[in-house]
């Protein structure tokens, strides 16, 4: 009975540690190009009201109004080229104002439009055309003058080595069970022939 519950346990704490691990988490990518990634930078200006912590990118600020952009660009984008991976925004600045009676200044916008590679950057008509048509059909939000929209930019990445840390880190976590058994198993084994050589209670 002995060995039967040391096996008993042992099998309980491998199953225990073979099914705990470290649940992964997804979020919208905002890297810059990397890699042969080919990219398109796009401006236009934004009828909101400017404020100094805009121009901060570690401001609440700036980090909310980044990301409501990065979803509707992703939105509009994905829409109409299969090869369109994501964007990013690269700043805010103070913009023109409003209207001749409402002196208050917008929002200039500058983001980059990333693709699989070079030969799938759509041109700059093309890809400002897209942008128009999105605020026409209500998929991005039409505080963004159409007149100021301008995707006269395009390039490509210089490669580089990037560490994959992500990937990284999810390996570890899947063989880090198997790790533990490993460590165990001899414990285990000592513990059961020193409790049948001197009668050692197991429980």
């Amino acid at each position: 009975m002995e060995g039967k519950n040391l096996v008993a346990l042992f099998l309980l704490i491998a199953i225990a540690a073979a099914t705990t691990t470290a649940a992964p988490t997804t979020t919208a990518s905002t890297d810059p190009p990397s890699g042969n990634e080919g990219f398109r930078d796009l401006r236009f200006n934004l009828r909101r009201p400017f404020t100094p912590q805009l121009s901060n990118q570690a401001s609440p600020q700036f980090q909310l109004l980044s990301r409501n952009i990065t979803t509707e660009l992703n939105r509009a984008f994905r829409r109409g080229f299969r090869r369109f991976r994501r964007c990013m925004v690269v700043r805010f600045s103070r913009g023109r104002p409003f209207t001749v009676t409402n002196r208050m200044d917008s929002i200039n916008v500058e983001t980059r439009l990333i693709f699989d590679n070079q030969s799938v950057v759509p041109n700059a008509t093309l890809t400002e055309r897209t942008l128009e048509q999105a605020i026409n059909d209500s998929i991005v939000t039409s505080d963004i003058s159409p007149s100021s929209i301008d995707a006269g930019t395009t390039t490509t990445t210089t490669p580089t080595t990037t560490t994959p840390t992500a990937t990284t880190s999810s390996a570890m976590a899947t063989n880090k069970p198997q790790e533990v058994i490993t460590l165990l198993f001899p414990l285990f084994l000592v513990i059961y022939f020193l409790s049948k050589d001197m009668r050692l209670p197991l429980f």
